[in-house]
């Protein structure tokens, strides 16, 4: 068993005990993050201070709405976006295409890219960890993130509503950005990431009567509490995209039901974060975690935001 293994642990026996006296699911998880953060009191307020000195003369500090939780974008909003679209359907390419697609955990959703690639396409790194990028996390975040996972992901047609086709939140924290950038044109037929802003994710999870971080939902009891006319779903061309805090936004995608979906998806987490272990770090079609961070050994700012000592 790793350190890290033993730590996760402690962390699920701790929102257990919570649990077991009473405490709603939030505040059970609010005792975890609270004990990562004293443990790693020294890292959370150095990354407080870097945040603040990178946000003084930023123009992007305010571009993720902190009361909807998203923001929107085009493809002429990121300078260097262009070319991380370029280079991500050349990864595609080169692995075949829809044709070549080797399916993971989730058939429906499946991530193309590893380290190797990422090594192999600069320009990736380029756009996730540009200054306007990590600003406006920042901002949000109101301390320096750590980027967690990355990929290319794949939505090929299929029949399924299952899993993250579902409406859910997800509990990694109780704040995180995902950003999903279109990388073909995106209809509604091909599975477009969809949510709701957060001001109607809370009415919504209120009058269902579920707190954070609790089960899935179908379609039907969703409208039967809010207006699904308020739902954003992310269809448009290659470069559009959005950055959303699916902590607090119910969201699902990837229900393709003509051609396929394609799209570039990176995720920043506070720290620490509330992630458990649970072992799919190396497995087929999942996110990549473990992001090379050998171009950055004379860049402690990018080491930090890669989580590299």
């Amino acid at each position: 068993m790793t350190t890290q293994d033993s730590i996760d642990l402690l962390d699920i026996a701790l929102v257990g005990f919570a649990k077991r006296m009473g405490a709603p699911n939030k505040l059970a998880h609010g005792l975890v993050k609270a004990r990562r953060s004293v443990v790693h009191v020294g890292d959370v307020m150095r990354r407080r201070r870097q945040g603040a000195a990178l946000l003084e003369n930023s123009n992007w500090g305010t571009f993720i709405d902190q009361a909807s939780g998203y923001r929107t974008f085009n493809p002429n909003t990121f300078p260097m976006a262009s070319a991380a679209v370029a280079a991500s359907l050349r990864i595609f390419e080169s692995k075949g295409g829809i044709e070549g697609l080797t399916r993971g955990k989730k058939p429906f959703f499946t991530n193309i890219l590893d380290a190797h690639d990422v090594e192999e396409h600069p320009e990736l790194l380029d756009l996730i960890l540009s200054p306007e990028i990590v600003e406006s996390v920042t901002g949000y975040f109101g301390t320096l993130p750590r980027l967690k996972c990355m990929g290319v992901f794949v939505s090929a047609a299929n029949d399924s509503t299952e899993s993250s086709q579902l409406f859910h939140v997800d509990n990694d924290d109780f704040r995180q950005i995902k950003c999903f950038i279109n990388l073909v044109e995106t209809g509604p037929g091909q599975g477009p990431f969809t949510f709701l802003p957060a001001q109607s994710t809370a009415t919504a999870l209120s009058a269902l009567g579920h707190s954070w971080g609790f089960g899935r939902f179908s379609d039907e009891e969703v409208a039967s509490v809010t207006n699904m006319s308020e739902s954003i779903a992310l269809t448009g061309g290659m470069g559009s995209g959005a950055f959303v805090d699916t902590s607090r936004c119910l969201h699902y995608g990837s229900r393709a039901r003509q051609g396929y979906r394609l799209v570039l998806m990176f995720n920043f987490m506070p720290f620490p974060d509330l992630k458990m272990n649970k072992g799919m770090f190396d497995m087929p079609g999942m996110p990549l975690f473990r992001i090379p961070a050998s171009r950055y050994e004379c860049d402690p700012l990018r080491r930090t935001l890669l989580g590299v000592s």
